[in-house]
């Protein structure tokens, strides 16, 4: 209203949205502007004047301007042809507002800056326009650091959403303190957080989902502290196929037809379930991973989906503890068959080998498994085919023993396995280093040695004497059937017409 005086107009014009001039009929119109003179002053929706405060105005106090001794030249050439507001700022007075300046400010000075940006024509603006880029800028923020999750993970996500907040808020300063115009943050701001949040929130909960199905897929095939292991670093587990030393277990139970025909179907499944349970438990305590059950098979290995030190040994002391478990549930047979968890008395045979082999996801796409194949994992099922034929608990291939130099292996033969060319010295595993420090066992490792010397230069009577000294104190490592067998065999290739390029292999016909 001062200003309309000073500018001697007689009234204001109102444009409203319905570009009338008028409020319209419904109540859905709004102010746009205010019209004094040549002057539009943009307004918002409800009439109001947005101020861009500066930090200073030209005011002097009330007492200079009536000082008797005021020079009245300078008064005019401050005053003169200017606007004046006259008013008070005393707080006691109450004519003081917040502004985003000071706390407490004039209103009076209000006044004077509102008047000022009128005659200039310089306003604080927010176009019509500006609520669509607040939304675009939503929508930019919101994507990028929703996409970032992917690609970055949550840490570097993280700092890329403290940048685009950063972002955001520079720009409203930019376009507040360079172009006069107002850039409400507010929403792009909360929105960005929103949508880091709820991203992040996301990505834990699918991490999680991952460790958790990573612990199903696994815990019934390795140890707990194995699943854990992966889930807490899944980039551990290759999927796929990848090539590794392994070290491989085959074990199956001797006569189980014979069995399964003395039990029938439901005592079968019971007696399987109380031998395979104590069995898996031994290898899962020795971080082994199971690969399959074949019937009344064990398939095992070490080595993988993780890597283990030294698996071999865990593989040997795997296979020696379940020897004695068996045992163990045997004597409990033997002496309480009524509350043995065994139905009949059970041996078994055992194949151990290492070698290169190659792990991972294999089957098809609509079935797959994770396990391992290889000419070491063929070996290791021939081994354990072998023992039948040896009459010996564990066998092991030349790789696998020459691991094991701290364990007490005895040589018993070349064999040459069916389905493969290559020969294959092969290893009974009888225990660990308490034995190989036994005197027994050195004067049982130096018989064997004398025999397979003789034997293999075709020195009958030779090898008929060195197995009978060392038979004299294998029986104490249960290898009598082994050394019975060997008898039996010179016995044969004595009377047997023999090629003159005789290597002394076994060639075995049968798995």
């Amino acid at each position: 209203e001062g200003l309309r005086v000073a500018l001697r107009e007689r009234s204001m014009k109102i444009k409203t949205s319905t570009g009338s001039g008028e409020f319209g009929t419904q109540g859905n119109a709004s102010v746009v502007s205010l019209g004094l003179g040549d002057l539009e002053i943009p307004t918002t929706a409800d009439g109001s004047l947005r101020l861009y405060y500066r930090d200073k105005m030209e005011a002097m106090p009330a007492w200079q301007l009536f000082d008797p001794d005021a020079d009245e030249a300078v008064l005019k050439d401050i005053y003169s042809g200017a606007l004046v507001f006259v008013g008070v700022e005393a707080v006691g007075l109450r004519d003081n507002v917040t502004t985003p300046l000071e706390n407490v400010f004039a209103g009076v000075k209000v006044h004077a800056q509102a008047a000022e940006q009128m005659l200039s024509q310089s306003y604080l603006l927010r176009p019509d326009w500006i609520y669509g880029v607040e939304i675009l800028v939503l929508l930019v923020a919101g994507t990028l650091i929703a996409v970032s999750q992917n690609w970055l993970g949550s840490l570097k996500s993280g700092f890329l959403a403290l940048g685009v907040l950063a972002g955001i808020a520079g720009l409203s300063w930019y376009l507040f303190r360079y172009q006069q115009t107002v850039f409400d943050p507010t929403f792009p701001f909360l929105g960005a957080m929103a949508v880091f949040t709820v991203t992040s929130v996301s990505d834990y909960y699918l991490t999680e989902r991952e460790r958790s199905q990573i612990k199903d897929a696994f815990n019934l095939y390795l140890s707990p502290e194995m699943v854990e292991q992966i889930a807490d670093n899944p980039q551990a587990l290759e999927l796929g196929g990848e090539d590794r030393d392994l070290s491989i277990l085959f074990c199956d139970v001797r006569d189980f037809s014979a069995i399964s025909e003395k039990l029938g179907p439901q005592k079968l499944t019971q007696y399987l379930n109380a031998y395979l349970t104590p069995m898996t438990d031994i290898l899962l305590e020795s971080n082994a991973t199971i690969d399959k059950y074949i019937g009344d098979a064990i398939v095992a290995f070490w080595n993988a989906p993780i890597e283990i030190k030294d698996h071999p040994r865990h593989a040997a002391r795997g296979a020696l503890k379940m020897l004695t478990t068996l045992d163990e549930m045997n004597n409990l047979h033997r002496s309480e068959p009524e509350i043995a968890p065994l139905a009949v008395e059970t041996k078994i045979g055992i194949g151990l080998n290492w070698g290169e082999c190659t792990v991972g996801n294999m089957g098809s796409k609509q079935r797959f498994a994770y396990s391992v194949l290889g000419d070491t994992v063929n070996l290791a099922s021939r081994l354990e085919g072998l023992t039948k034929q040896y009459k010996v608990n564990i066998l092991m291939g030349e790789a696998m023993a020459r691991q094991l130099d701290d364990f007490a292996a005895l040589e018993l033969d070349t064999v040459q396995v069916v389905g493969r060319q290559a020969p294959e010295r092969i290893y009974v595993l009888l225990g660990d280093q308490t034995y190989l420090e036994r005197d027994d066992f050195k004067a049982l490792q130096q018989g064997q040695i004398a025999f397979l010397k003789a034997y293999r230069a075709q020195d009958w009577q030779g090898a008929q004497k060195a197995l009978g000294q060392a038979a004299h104190v294998g029986r104490r490592f249960q290898l009598d059937q082994y050394f019975e067998m060997m008898l039996g065999r010179i016995a044969t290739l004595r009377t047997t017409n023999l090629p003159e390029d005789w290597d002394g292999i076994f060639r075995a016909t049968e798995k």
